[in-house]
């Protein structure tokens, strides 16, 4: 289970680092091309949606593509996309959405449940039943002390 968690979590951050890539690439020049009202966009505008790119790179890199090759991404002027085609894009990512994400929930919680913490040993440190022989002794001590007084 553990290295089933330890591949999960290699290939989300894989994913992460290659969203950053393109997000730098798109901030560098390719957003005007996918939209061009973020030309002249401020810097507090590119924080804001960065988690956003980093989230979609594989979108945001195929609209880019497309952009680059001529096609319009918003649609060409005589054939815009139509509100029916993004309601179907749209419900279908929310659809995929609701069948994985509770699927990763439980799978992180049925690997978090089979993690245990292992105690720390110290080598120098006394053991449990050191202990208390120890204190049983002292115990002993005292009351043969206050038998003597």
């Amino acid at each position: 289970m553990v290295q089933a968690v330890e591949f999960t979590l290699s290939v989300v951050t894989a994913y992460a680092l290659l969203g950053f890539v393109v997000a730098v690439a798109l901030h560098l020049g390719g957003l005007r091309g996918i939209d061009p009202a973020t030309r002249g966009a401020g810097f507090f505008f590119r924080a804001l949606i960065t988690p956003g790119m980093i989230a979609l790179w594989p979108i945001l890199l195929h609209k880019w593509v497309r952009a680059r090759s001529g096609h319009n991404p918003l649609g060409e002027p005589d054939r815009p996309i139509r509100p029916n085609t993004l309601r179907m894009v749209h419900g279908l990512a929310f659809k995929t959405l609701v069948a994985i994400l509770p699927i990763l929930f439980a799978a992180g919680i049925l690997a978090r449940a089979g993690i245990t913490l292992q105690a720390q040993t110290w080598p120098d440190a006394p053991s449990e039943l050191e202990m208390r022989s120890a204190a049983e002794g002292n115990k002993s001590e005292t009351h043969e002390n206050l038998a003597r007084h």
